[in-house]
């Protein structure tokens, strides 16, 4: 069972207790851990109390603050398109660079999709 004592006093912010990233905040660890850490909790492994209420509302927190891939990828299109408008205006063609800039946010928008399927 992993066990440790979090400092979630009143008005600060909780820390992970224990491990390579003891000491550091929740709101700091790398979603890889966040989510090692709620296999432990539904496993019932985590026995602090204190600890598997942080982590809770640090996942709640989370989740609330995640925005769509598409919505991600959809800005990156417009504010490179909006970009290339501003600096070209006279020309009805974007510039290549323009296009490559539209080109890595699909890129980057294929990348993610394959990873979160």
């Amino acid at each position: 069972m992993v066990e440790g004592n979090s400092s979630t006093t009143a008005g600060h912010t909780p820390t992970m207790p224990f491990g390579r990233f003891k000491g550091q905040p929740l709101t700091r660890l790398p979603e890889r851990h966040v989510q090692w850490l709620a296999s432990r909790l539904a496993q019932g492994k985590l026995r602090d109390p204190a600890l598997r209420h942080a982590l809770a509302d640090e996942i709640a927190r989370r989740q609330r603050a995640r925005v769509p891939v598409e919505e991600k990828a959809a800005r990156a299109i417009l504010l490179a398109a909006s970009t290339a408008a501003q600096r070209e205006p006279q020309h009805a063609t974007p510039s290549p660079r323009s296009v490559r800039a539209v080109a890595r946010a699909l890129r980057a928008l294929t990348a993610t999709s394959r990873r979160t399927a």
